[in-house]
């Protein structure tokens, strides 16, 4: 009699899993349309980090037909860094926006070696930067370069374009299914497609923002429009599956 009781049990419980596998609810229509989305937003840099490095010199370094054993009166790293805090004071540059990043020694020939410093610089618009650039050129300056270009908002704008690429997802599917009197229903799943373009061109009002829906828009190689190349250009698409109404 128990072994009949305990059959009659898991013969209901597997009638009602089968009930509920059956309902509407857990089941999407077999109907769908697969669609791809995606949006593009160039954003104006807020701010500049530019990378300098300082090194120690020989003046003899500079000149022809000087063998480096020769060399003698080594320019100080102490001197060429007043140098460099002066050229900051005087585009006014605040001390706060100047980091030490590292600093070391460089053998170049037997018995002898340069220290070297490296700063992080950061400003906030490209005049400033290339203002900075053009006066580093001088001995004492290794190396000066554009490392970095970020803006505060970036968070923000990548929401809003990630956004817009459902939203293009959902139109397309809407164009496509009105052609054959049809319409999109919920929508089943979204896969963000991991597509983000973080290139070699360089937020505040939206003014400084321009969006394209559906699709990206990259400037051709022979443009010399140099403020191209100094926006963040953000592009991000997605795969969407809605029902069929």
């Amino acid at each position: 009699m128990k072994k009949l009781n305990l059959l009659f049990i898991i013969s209901i419980s597997l009638l009602l899993f089968s009930c509920d596998c059956d309902t509407d609810e857990n089941h999407p229509k077999n109907r769908t349309i697969t669609v791809t989305g995606s949006a593009a937003m160039t954003v104006i840099p807020d701010e500049i980090v530019i990378s300098v490095t300082l090194e120690e010199y020989w003046p003899a370094q500079f000149t022809s037909n000087v063998d480096p054993k020769d060399y003698n009166n080594k320019v100080s790293m102490k001197k060429i860094e007043a140098g460099f805090f002066k050229t900051l004071a005087d585009l006014e540059i605040p001390q706060d926006s100047i980091i030490l990043d590292q600093t070391g020694r460089r053998w170049q020939y037997k018995g002898k070696s340069n220290l070297y410093k490296s700063y992080r610089i950061i400003v906030a618009t490209f005049d400033k930067a290339d203002s900075l650039i053009a006066a580093m050129d001088e001995y004492g300056v290794s190396n000066i370069r554009i490392s970095e270009v970020r803006n505060k908002n970036l968070t923000e704008y990548r929401a809003q374009v990630k956004a817009q690429a459902i939203r293009a997802a959902l139109g397309k599917a809407s164009a496509l299914l009105k052609a054959i009197d049809e319409r999109p229903g919920k929508v089943i799943s979204i896969n963000e497609n991991n597509y983000e373009s973080l290139g070699s061109q360089w937020p505040g009002s939206s003014n400084n923002v321009s969006m394209i829906s559906n699709t990206f828009m990259g400037s051709s190689g022979n443009s010399n429009n140099e403020d191209t190349f100094r926006k963040i250009p953000l592009r991000f698409e997605v795969t969407a599956v809605f029902e069929i109404k």
